[in-house]
């Protein structure tokens, strides 16, 4: 089982090119959490994704993990965001069976 992270702050940032301007991703068998971010008065220029939230990431580096340990992915709230030359403004891969929730944007 993975740790978490919670109660992030993420305020009045610059991203110029990069691959996506937030990204959280996990996994079944992952376990763990993201919860309480906050993100505000965020400005991106050129890149493929605003917003790419992935329940569906990777493999394991155990060879024995377990299917049952499903992430908490919950309390995500972005504000103020302003992007330009962007490919899509999201992707949101959750999993089935364990949604993501309290999601705002």
């Amino acid at each position: 089982m993975s740790g978490g992270i919670q109660d992030v702050r993420i305020q009045d940032i610059t991203a110029i090119q990069t691959e996506s301007g937030i990204r959280i991703k996990t996994g079944v068998g992952r376990g763990g959490y993201v919860k309480d971010i906050y993100v505000k008065g965020m400005k991106l220029h050129t890149m493929k994704w605003v917003f790419w939230m992935t329940g569906n990431y990777g493999s394991h580096a155990e060879t024995h993990w377990d299917p049952k340990a499903l992430p908490e992915i919950k309390g995500i709230n972005y504000r103020d965001v302003v992007a330009e030359n962007v490919s899509m403004a999201g992707q949101l891969d959750g999993i089935s069976g364990d949604p993501f929730t309290i999601i705002c944007m």
